[in-house]
This record gives structure tokens, sequence and C-alpha cells, in this order.
């Protein structure tokens, strides 16, 4: 590890009781608040897996996972929202160079959200492909100005369909409020705020799509799974039969008595 990169999990770390403290705001909210995702962006997190090209830091997947869990101790949703915002400079990276300067090259800080269902169909057009649909859900959509989107793409030959992802800019997309649950109370665990994301009709270029070609096991980050492990042990860790040595919780984890 880099001491670069050791230095954006020193200030990732850092920051964890302020998230704490703003943890009621963010389910009071419905939403990760823009102060703790600047906050992050400022500490470096959001650069982890980033290109060096356009400053990024270039880190491992573990060292990525393990500020994810560090920031999920303090605030679950803020963890979750981090964690799925965080892991797209890794996908957007695939992506043709062109449709990396897109996003980036006017502002290497820019984010992306997603949703990868593919509940959109794209139709094949002169340059790219016509993008409709509607996606359910995009986590920390309201925090990003792209969006990675799942769609089918028919085989013009009558041939299987194709999934493949298809990147936005927001002036592609319009956001439905549709996230209102009662979950993730328990303590440091709070809501994470998802949002219909539908299409206009956008003409994605052939540059701003990618076919499913996923890179081998183990190659890919597992963005959310950090996040949502560490809010599985602090419900444990809070229950009041597993906090007085009560067994059956430890039995169903699976722990001796």
């Amino acid at each position: 590890m880099s001491d670069i990169v050791q230095a954006v999990v020193g200030g990732v770390r850092d920051l964890l009781p302020v998230l704490r403290e703003r943890a009621q705001e963010a389910e009071d909210a419905r939403d990760v608040p823009a102060e703790s995702v600047k906050a992050l962006t400022e500490a470096g997190f959001f650069r982890l897996l980033q290109p060096a090209t356009y400053g990024g830091h270039e880190a491992d997947p573990v060292t990525f996972l393990t500020a994810v869990r560090l920031i999920a101790s303090a605030c679950g949703s803020t963890g979750w929202v981090a964690s799925v915002l965080g892991v797209h400079p890794w996908q957007l990276a695939l992506f043709p160079p062109r449709a990396q300067e897109e996003v980036w090259g006017a502002d290497p800080a820019t984010r992306m959200s997603s949703s990868y269902a593919p509940t959109g169909r794209a139709e094949a057009t002169d340059g790219g492909h016509r993008l409709t649909g509607r996606w359910s859900f995009s986590s920390g959509c309201n925090h990003a100005t792209w969006v990675l989107l799942g769609a089918i793409v028919p085989d013009g030959g009558g041939g299987p369909p194709d999934f493949r992802t298809f990147l936005l800019p927001a002036s592609d997309y319009v956001i439905d409020d549709v996230w209102d649950t009662v979950g993730l109370r328990h303590r440091q665990q709070r809501h994470r705020r998802r949002r219909r994301v539908c299409a206009r009709a956008p003409l994605a270029q052939l540059r701003r799509r990618l076919p499913l070609r996923l890179p081998r096991p183990g190659r890919q980050p597992g963005a959310a799974v950090p996040a949502a492990i560490r809010v599985a042990v602090l419900v444990l860790d809070h229950h009041p039969d597993h906090r007085h040595g009560g067994r059956r919780l430890r039995r169903a984890r699976g722990v001796p008595a």
C-alpha cells in the first residue's frame, strides 16, 4: 500500500466520528448528507479505484473494501452509498478512453450511480443505441451526474439478445423519488435512498456501451459486500440476546455457543 493510499484510509478513519453523528440526519432525510459525500471526496475515497491518468490512486480492491467497511461501521447507509459510488471508477476504466474523457475530462471528481438490471431496451441506430426504460433502483444517484444502466440489446439476426451496460449523462434521464422505506434503523444502520431512473430515449454512442464480459472471478471488487457484512455484524453486536450471551444467534451464525 502506497503512502498516499494509506493516507486516504487514515483520512476515512478520521471521518468516522462525524459520519456517526450524521447517521440520524441521513435517516431523517432518507439520504446521505451532501457534507458526508464532500468529506469522503476530499479524503480521496472516491479516487481509490480511479485510473492514475485522471488523478486516481489505482488502489487494490482489498484496500478499497477495507475503507468501505470503516465507513459502514459509522453509518450503514453512508457505507453502502460510498461503496456503490466508489466502485464505478473501476468500471468506467473498462470503457473506451473517449468515454472516460467525457466523464472525467472536465472534472476528475465526477461520480456515477448505476442500475444494472436490464429493465431497459436498447434499439440499434446510426452511431449507437436508442435507450428507453425505467430502472429501479440507483443508490447514490442524487450525488452523481452520470449513470450506468443495464439494457437488453436484441440481435438483429434472430439470435439471443445481449445484455450490456450503457453510460448516460444526467441530461439524458430523470429521477423519481420512490425510496421511502422502514429498515436499517438498528442504531448505526440507516436508510439508504434509492431512486428510479428513467431514460429519455437518449442516443448512447458506441463508446458508451460495455458488453457483459466480467473479469475472472476475484478480479472485480464486490463493492457493497463489506458494507452489508458490517451492518449485519452491528445487528448482532447490538441485539440484546447476542450481547448478553444468548446462544440462539450464535448458533445461527455458526459460532460455537
